[in-house]
């Protein structure tokens, strides 16, 4: 089952960036309020991740101290492995070939880790609509053309297709016994991510169960 498609994380990822970058200077945060002492330890997240080539991802960094409280401690982010470029904020940008590295962040003599892996390879991101308004739980999607994107639509009807080569693909529903076929095209780019929602009509002269809301008092 697919989560909240990678098309809607990124973009939110990116945003957080952006804030962050303007109000924080590269400042580590957390959740409540900060503690005044040293950090002994530094926490990357993602602490693993896969990007597209030349995408972008925000990195976040959190440092406690010895009782594992969050302490508020000025970082310096840096990439190793040629795998692309980060900013003062976490910003990460990933390079036009593919390869893995590590992004760490530093504050005096410890540091925080994550691992990445620069991939050419994309991913196909939506959601699934039907004609009859309702959720199309565990509906099928797949690519007719590549056999290994298979994803089945989650509980709010959203899917992602992962590992898919750059090119142009049919993406469509499987049939059942109430949905049409529902499919449309989408040309994917080397690394990219695009978002591709698809619309399943219910079957002529196939009988829908009505839904009655009783009210409470």
């Amino acid at each position: 089952m697919a989560s909240l498609p990678r098309i809607y994380r990124v973009a939110f990822l990116t945003g957080v960036a952006v804030i962050l970058a303007g109000l924080l200077a590269g400042h580590l945060s957390g959740c409540g309020d900060l503690e005044g002492g040293v950090a002994s330890s530094i926490t990357v997240s993602p602490s693993s991740t896969t990007i597209g080539v030349s995408s972008s991802k925000a990195f976040t960094a959190i440092g406690k101290d010895s009782n594992g409280k969050i302490v508020a401690t000025t970082v310096t982010w840096s990439v190793t492995g040629g795998i692309g470029g980060i900013t003062s904020s976490g910003f990460f940008t990933a390079g036009a070939v593919e390869g893995a590295g590590i992004v760490t962040a530093t504050a005096g003599t410890i540091s925080g880790q994550a691992s990445v892996t620069i991939t050419e390879k994309g991913w196909i991101a939506g959601k699934v609509n039907t004609s009859d308004s309702s959720i199309p739980v565990g509906l099928k999607v797949y690519l007719p053309a590549l056999s290994t994107a298979v994803d089945f639509t989650d509980s709010s009807g959203y899917y992602e297709l992962e590992g898919v080569p750059a090119g142009t693909y049919t993406v469509q529903t499987l049939e059942t016994a109430l949905y049409q076929v529902a499919s449309d095209e989408v040309t994917l780019g080397k690394g990219e991510t695009a978002q591709v929602n698809l619309f399943a009509t219910v079957k002529p002269n196939v009988p829908t169960t009505t839904t009655t809301t009783i009210p409470t008092f």
